[in-house]
């Protein structure tokens, strides 16, 4: 195993990083013919809502409102990816930069996004503030109870990750004390196939559904390994599934190893994953056993806190 480490500057305790993803609705405004304009000329409104309407189509999302799912959309490139500009919104959403203009406007307006002296936006007051409840969310303040004990054994960096589209991400952290950590917030992404805290999450699906998501594509980890088909990731999940764990060695991260085990429902559903991060110059012989039997307890412990709730998923669109 490398000796390299994740050498980071000390972090506060529990420190947030990017606002968790959060959505407005908007819709069009629309325009009343003057009068003696024939009745069947379309108005300003009709006609922004053409590609709309195709782009809706294209989607799948026929029978939906485009408007809602055009600012959804929005507001989710905003906060993953932002500031963005409207050129970089038109040709990520492919719709007309006059649409992207009003609903970015009323976004603003109402406090879901600012708009920078470059004219490029990012998160607004209103978003930044409804990141912050997450801290109260029943999944996450069971987490912190749940680590509890970990914490005071090992002190190594634990977290809690669900998945957003086809990337795991951080929706809670406790902190090691130690000076060499992962750097790390609540926010922070990777792709779900690659981290430790997707595989887990992607082992409780099943096999057709992972090989809709990821056949064809390019399974390239974030530090360069290439999973040569589809065929070895679903090995991968096959063995975390047997194993009830999921382990990665310096896949996300060099010189980091990670372990991560399912929170799951009552009803079986892995609702998240709880991930311990290590430093590789920190795994020496003999400790591994205990930190993932201490991880397995911990993550046993908060299913059963969070047995009564539902499945919850985000889906791009």
């Amino acid at each position: 195993m490398s000796d390299r480490t994740v050498i980071t500057e000390p972090v506060t305790h529990g420190g947030a990083g990017p606002p968790t993803p959060v959505a407005a609705a908007a819709s069009a405004a629309t325009v009343t013919p003057a009068a003696g304009v024939p009745s069947e000329a379309p108005t300003v409104a009709a006609a922004a809502a053409v590609p709309e309407a195709a782009a809706a189509r294209a989607n799948g999302q026929a029978g939906r409102s485009p408007g809602v799912h055009a600012a959804l959309s929005v507001m989710e490139l905003v906060v993953t990816q932002g500031p963005l500009g409207l050129g970089d919104l038109a040709r990520d959403l492919r719709l007309p930069k006059s649409t992207l203009h009003r609903i970015c406007a009323i976004l603003v307006d109402r406090g879901w996004a600012l708009r920078d002296e470059q004219g490029r936006y990012e998160p607004g007051v209103r978003a930044i503030g409804l990141g912050s409840r997450a801290a109260n969310l029943p999944i996450v303040t069971g987490f912190r109870h749940a680590v509890a004990d970990f914490m005071t054994r090992h002190d190594e960096t634990v977290c809690l990750a669900v998945i957003d589209g086809d990337e795991s991400v951080f929706i809670a952290i406790e902190e090691t004390t130690q000076p060499v950590r992962l750097q790390t917030w609540v926010g922070r992404r990777a792709p779900a196939f690659a981290s430790a805290s997707g595989r887990v999450i992607l082992a409780g699906r099943a096999s057709a559904a992972v090989a809709a998501e990821y056949g064809g594509r390019a399974l390239v980890t974030p530090t360069g390994r290439r999973l040569q088909t589809i065929g070895e990731l679903e090995a991968i999940l096959a063995r975390v599934r047997a194993d009830g764990f999921a382990e990665n060695h310096e896949e996300t991260a060099a010189g980091l190893y990670t372990a991560s085990v399912p929170i799951v429902n009552e009803s079986g559903t892995v609702l998240a994953a709880m991930t311990m991060c290590v430093p590789t110059s920190r795994m020496y012989p003999g400790r591994g056993d205990g930190l993932l039997a201490d991880l397995i307890a911990a993550g046993k412990a908060l299913s059963r806190d969070v047995a009564w709730l539902p499945a919850f998923d985000a889906k791009r669109v």
